[in-house]
């Protein structure tokens, strides 16, 4: 699909400092593929990435609720009308809205809806992709993994515009400059609050035994690479947590890195 299929879609994260004006904003306008990995990675700037225990495996419930969001806005999408499909987070929820096709007007409720697809093939090959579940366990997902998140639950209102509220603590957001980059301090502190803390005692685990860069981003859930070297792994190297394999090769295809 060309960009001239996808029009335009807008991401905006709000400053916490000054709520007037927006720290970072994205203009989308490529391909469905594309589309989507740039969203993911924008909420991966914005927003805190906490490993919780579901069913007895430790996944990043941050990561499936951006997953869910992003693909229903790109999958759902009626790219018949010219609205500007938007996705916001704030210091208090993530928004998403986009122009619909609907059979039904109001809040939807998990337990009694008709899952219906906006796009068939659209949603046939996300699902094929590994970039969206089957129809109706997104839905569900969301009101779940919401819950496990920040305690409270989504709102997914039907109607002419789709509109997609998930509610977050102070704590699930944070305040990033324009490259990306976080205003604090190397140890992923800021205004006393830790940021990457688990994240990084995360990989320093994974790392007992040596693994190779797309590896860890992979077991982070991490795709934004230049995100992962500057904020996650150059920071462990320089502090001495993790080593080079081969350190006289930084550069060698067969690097691996592993916890000192």
């Amino acid at each position: 699909m060309t960009p001239e299929h996808i029009k335009k879609l807008i991401a905006d994260g709000e400053g916490l400092t000054n709520v007037d004006r927006y720290d970072d904003r994205l203009t989308v306008g490529t391909n469905l593929i594309e589309a989507y990995e740039q969203l993911i990675d924008f909420a991966t700037r914005h927003t805190l990435d906490k490993f919780f225990l579901v069913d007895n495996q430790r996944i990043s419930v941050r990561d499936w609720i951006a997953r869910e969001l992003v693909s229903n806005l790109l999958v759902h999408r009626e790219y018949s009308k010219g609205f500007l499909a938007r996705f916001i987070i704030e210091k208090d929820r993530i928004y998403a809205e986009n122009w619909n096709r609907s059979n039904a007007h109001g809040r939807m409720d998990p337990d009694d809806f008709t899952p219906d697809a906006k796009n068939p093939l659209l949603a046939w090959f996300f699902v094929n992709i590994g970039r969206a579940d089957y129809m109706g366990s997104g839905v569900r997902n969301l009101y779940r993994f919401t819950k496990i998140y920040s305690g409270g639950e989504p709102e997914l209102i039907e109607g002419d515009i789709f509109k997609a509220i998930i509610p977050l603590k102070p704590e699930n957001s944070s305040s990033w400059s324009m490259d990306g980059s976080m205003d604090g301090n190397m140890d992923g502190s800021m205004d006393g609050v830790t940021i990457h803390a688990e994240r990084m005692a995360a990989l320093l685990d994974y790392c007992l035994v040596p693994r190779s860069r797309d590896e860890m981003q992979l077991h982070l859930g991490i795709t934004n690479r230049d995100y992962f070297r500057k904020s996650i792994l150059k920071p462990l190297l320089d502090a001495g947590r993790l080593k080079m394999t081969i350190p006289d090769k930084p550069k060698s295809p067969n690097q691996k890195y592993v916890t000192r």
